[in-house]
């Protein structure tokens, strides 16, 4: 036994006695290549780094290696990407991808990739002929926001809003990200040290991944963790407040930043009175529009005159630097006895007209709910007078007269188990038969009265949700369609709740008939909005796969002949637009050759998926063909081939189903020419006669 490693240089030498010499052959010991990924924790959006470490490479087929890169689920086409040597480093290959979410991809990119992809590089190594993956999953860079921003008013609670489908733990159910995870915290600039309040989240609803949760602010003393947000108040104007979030994945801290209101000054000059032709400067001291800290901001104001043709006027006024929180900017005049035209960048000025310069605060207000200042926050000059009116300008603060779209949230009890690895595509739940339907409705339209809760029901107001099964009933034809009551959750909440039960019994009151499919058992729950429109969302009836084997025919298949592998799955393609597929996985026996063939579906919604998988005699080796060697000297049982369906819903539920290989047998006779009272000798070769436990006679 010679011990080598992988990398030896091995040296076979022959010496010929004739002619004298000596013929010599150098080979390599192969070494199986391996692959790393940076960073480990890889996220949409963010550039994947890969690197193969195989000494081999340089011996091998000219060219440089190339990795395939694909995603477990939804795979809509595997990426290339080819490596190049890394420097001098004989042996070490780099090359990266960028993981994306949109479906147009340029050079380089995987589309369609979101949070909770797992994405599988695989390196096709020729010596030794075997094949190296790498998996690992997706993460998503977490998005913050505040309400209100970029300044939040006294006595005002801070909404914090995070957007991280990471956090969505638990699918099918509303994820809590509580204060003592210590991921959400907020500091303040005042007074030295500041305020230091963690905060806890809670998910908006099942499976959204966005997770708010609020802390009021207040006057006094600050108090480190105790749930109030101080000092904010009138008196201490213009805080700075960060709000962080620290994302585990890929490990980074986002920050924003809101200020405490604070009362803005707008001047002009020159004053009591300025001429024609001398231009007008104009400052806005105000902090809370200082959006950007790190570069200037600008904001619009709006000037105009006492003639009422002559136009509005809106000069854009820039921060002297960057969080400085001073905006100027300057408008030109002129004298005409004309009228100026809106929107010129140009005022027109006689003697005796007023010059009035306001600016109206485009955020929630302090507590006085006006944004005049305490003495100028609107200036008017008169021209050509020695006087000077400054009148108090109380803007209108904006807000919403349209009507605001609800939204349907879908949950059931008890939760059905399904991997975080299935795509749920326009479906917001999936159910299991007997569980509760709970529907709920947000929207603001429908708190008509704010002193008492809120009821649609038959037995006060319409109902407002329907919901559409997929199941027809039997003695009508239709599809089943029941009505939801929904109920406001409390007082002024906004929120409506109602709970529908799911049956198998078409003639059960207020309650939802389905039964499995083919084709998806799906529901739809609408919601009709009194101020127009509807809206809906899905819910999809849990079902577990089935597999069948060249249905109707022997227990038995014949080496080199295709099988047929049929899977029954209503819920395992959520796109009823197209035929989709599934994959499964097809063994030869125990160590044996392993497949994994992608199943069709017959047509689109159908739930039922097909596919061929060729056998063939021989060694194991992928080449989309079943490899199947004779059964062992002395073995007692035929191989066994097996095709597995890991059902991702339910969660964990396995399909199995297994046949016998029957080996072909063989016929032989010798002589080929036979005369009279000539012996013939009749040879029959079958491997399946091998598994008898005793010498047998074969007729």
């Amino acid at each position: 036994t010679l011990n080598v490693l992988p990398g030896d240089v091995l040296t076979v030498a022959y010496l010929d006695e004739a002619p004298r010499s000596t013929a010599t052959l150098r080979v390599q010991v192969a070494a199986l290549g391996t692959l790393t990924v940076s960073p480990f924790l890889a996220s949409v959006g963010v550039s994947v780094q890969l690197t193969l470490v195989d000494p081999d490479v340089g011996l091998e087929v000219p060219g440089a290696p190339a990795l395939r890169v694909s995603k477990q689920l939804g795979d809509t086409g595997p990426l290339w990407v080819t490596l190049a040597q890394s420097g001098t480093s004989a042996g070490v290959f780099t090359g990266s991808f960028l993981p994306v979410s949109g479906s147009t991809v340029l050079a380089g990119q995987l589309g369609g990739c979101t949070a909770g992809d797992v994405i599988t590089v695989t390196y096709f190594d020729r010596y030794p002929r075997d094949t190296v993956q790498l998996s690992f999953p997706l993460y998503q860079k977490g998005e913050l926001s505040t309400s209100p921003w970029p300044a939040i008013a006294a006595n005002q609670n801070l909404t914090v809003i995070v957007r991280d489908a990471d956090l969505n733990y638990q699918p099918g159910v509303v994820d809590v990200l509580s204060k003592s995870s210590q991921a959400v915290w907020i500091t303040t600039s005042y007074p030295t040290p500041g305020d230091f309040e963690y905060i806890g989240l809670v998910e908006t609803g099942v499976n959204t991944g966005v997770f708010t949760g609020s802390i009021p602010t207040g006057g006094g003393l600050q108090k480190p963790n105790n749930g109030i947000l101080a000092p904010f108040d009138l008196t201490t104007s213009g805080i700075l407040a960060t709000v962080n979030y620290y994302d585990f994945a890929p490990r980074e801290t986002v920050v924003v930043y809101c200020r405490s209101s604070s009362f803005g000054e707008l001047s002009i000059w020159p004053t009591p009175g300025v001429g024609a032709g001398v231009p007008l400067s104009i400052t806005l001291r105000h902090s809370d529009i200082d959006v950007n800290l790190a570069q200037p901001d600008s904001v619009s104001v709006r000037v105009q005159t006492d003639k009422g043709g002559d136009g509005l006027e809106s000069p854009l006024l820039v921060e002297t630097a960057a969080s400085s929180g001073v905006f100027t900017g300057s408008l030109p005049t002129r004298r005409s006895a004309s009228l100026g035209l809106p929107g010129g960048n140009l005022l027109n000025i006689i003697k005796g007209t007023k010059i009035n310069a306001a600016y109206t605060y485009p955020y929630t207000p302090p507590q006085n709910g006006t944004i005049c200042g305490r003495d100028n926050f609107d200036k008017q000059i008169l021209c050509g007078s020695s006087t000077c009116a400054i009148p108090c300008y109380d803007p209108t603060i904006a807000s919403s007269t349209g009507a605001v779209l609800g939204r349907v949230l879908l949950s059931a009890d008890p939760v059905a188990q399904v991997s975080s690895d299935l795509d749920m595509k326009d479906i917001s739940l999936i159910f299991s038969q007997g569980s509760r339907i709970t529907v709920t409705v947000i929207d603001s339209d429908l708190n008509t009265d704010t002193t008492s809760i809120q009821v649609y029901s038959d037995g006060g107001r319409n109902p407002l949700v329907t919901a559409y099964g997929a199941t027809k009933n039997v003695t009508s034809g239709a599809p089943s369609t029941e009505l939801v009551d929904i109920y406001e959750i409390s007082t002024n909440s906004r929120v409506f709740t109602g709970v529908i039960p799911v049956t198998t019994d078409p003639n059960i009151f207020r309650s939802l008939y389905v039964v499995a499919g083919p084709p998806a058992t799906v529901s739809t729950f609408t919601y009709a909005d009194p101020t127009g429109g509807t809206a809906s969302a899905r819910a999809l009836l849990q079902t577990s796969g089935a597999l069948v084997i060249n249905a109707g025919s022997a227990a038995v298949v014949r080496l080199g002949d295709a099988f047929t592998i049929t899977l029954l799955d209503s819920d395992a393609d959520l796109d009823w637009t197209v035929a989709g597929r599934i994959r499964v996985t097809v063994t030869a026996g125990s160590g044996g050759d392993v497949e994994k063939p992608y199943l069709y579906e017959t047509g689109p919604a159908t739930g039922a998926f097909t596919g061929t998988m060729p056998t063939a005699f021989g060694a194991a080796k992928e080449d989309r063909t079943l490899d199947v060697a004779l059964p062992a000297v002395g073995a007692t049982s035929a191989v066994q081939l097996t095709v597995r369906y890991d059902d991702l819903s339910p969660q964990g539920y396995m399909a199995l189903e297994k046949r016998t290989v029957g080996y072909p047998g063989q016929i032989t006779v010798l002589p080929y020419l036979l005369d009279d009272n000539t012996l013939a000798a009749i040879t029959v070769t079958d491997p399946d006669l091998n598994l008898l436990a005793s010498v047998e006679t074969a007729t």
